[in-house]
């Protein structure tokens, strides 16, 4: 529909909000993701440790697993008990997986739309961007820990000698799926535009919340570089002057506006003047909200003198 919306340009705020639909679903689902990995991996590194301790056990009595009656062996002890394990893993490792498909989905679908010259669209694309952030930062939660759970697993059949499943475990498809930082790099030449195109106060302070949220969620170290770069858009915002509202004619109406492109679709009929202190204080909001978290705030390092500056000249 993204790629339809030149021939269907009035479609283009009803699907979002269709998307929208999707990523609150899937961030309902992926919040679980983590706590029900982690709740599994306690199981598994229990059991690892009862294999550990039985077979340590053995070593100091000499008794060989092949000389123990059958039926007094644990059910831990068993290849069909390990398989059972690995399945549910790999059952929740699909789930997760679909949950990360969907969410990508989304936020493929949804981002280009950040550049959009319409304040509704704009809103309801930066509601779809944060919802689906988060999904995919608890999936990558889940992922990790599953990693971990996985090699708990491993280390336990070897010490098992359960060798055919050892074999299946090795050959299983192991794929590296972090997915949010690659995602965030995508979003924010998108974030960066929807600053810079100052459509409207609600799409600015909307823009600076998600920005302040994702920067939380994914760490400060990813963001230093592009706050150098791309933060004088932000800070810009400290020392507003009138909205100008960028209208489109008819035959440009259906256009995105490209990051870091230089546009001819410009016009000089004003827009009705919006109270500059509002987005002022969405800004200094914005980098309190960064400040305060430890995760966060070495994203704002290189900038912090520069970020002094304006807040004492707004203070006098």
């Amino acid at each position: 529909e993204v790629l339809g919306r030149h021939d269907h340009p009035h479609l283009t705020v009803p699907f979002l909000k269709a998307v929208f639909e999707i990523t609150k679903a899937c961030t309902h689902e992926s919040i679980s993701l983590p706590d029900e990995v982690q709740s599994f991996s306690v199981k598994a590194r229990s059991e690892h440790q009862a294999v550990q301790s039985l077979i340590e056990k053995r070593r100091e009595t000499s008794v060989m697993p092949g000389t123990m009656d059958v039926d007094a062996q644990p059910d831990f002890l068993s290849l069909e008990y390990w398989e059972d394990l690995l399945c549910n893993l790999n059952d929740m490792r699909k789930y997760r997986r679909i949950v990360a498909s969907l969410a990508g989905s989304c936020l493929s679908a949804s981002t280009p739309l950040l550049s959009s010259t319409k304040e509704a669209a704009c809103l309801v694309a930066l509601d779809i961007v944060e919802n689906a952030v988060v999904s995919i930062a608890k999936v990558e939660d889940a992922y990790k820990c599953e990693n971990e759970t996985k090699a708990v697993i491993k280390e336990a059949v070897q010490l098992l000698s359960l060798d055919e499943l050892l074999d299946d475990m090795d050959t299983a498809e192991d794929v590296d799926e972090n997915r949010l930082l690659p995602a965030m790099n995508k979003l924010w030449p998108y974030l960066v535009i929807c600053l810079k195109n100052k459509i409207s106060m609600p799409t600015v302070r909307r823009c600076t919340e998600v920005i302040g949220r994702t920067i939380q969620i994914s760490g400060g170290n990813f963001f230093v570089r592009r706050f150098h770069k791309d933060g004088y858009i932000i800070w810009r915002l400290l020392a507003l002057s009138p909205f100008r509202r960028r209208t489109l004619s008819l035959m440009d109406e259906k256009a995105i506006i490209l990051p870091y492109r230089n546009t001819s679709l410009t016009s000089e009929e004003p827009m009705a003047e919006i109270s500059g202190q509002k987005i002022q204080i969405a800004v200094l909001d914005m980098i309190t909200e960064i400040s305060s978290h430890k995760r966060s705030a070495i994203a704002l390092e290189s900038v912090l003198k520069k970020i002094c500056g304006l807040v004492m000249c707004i203070i006098h």
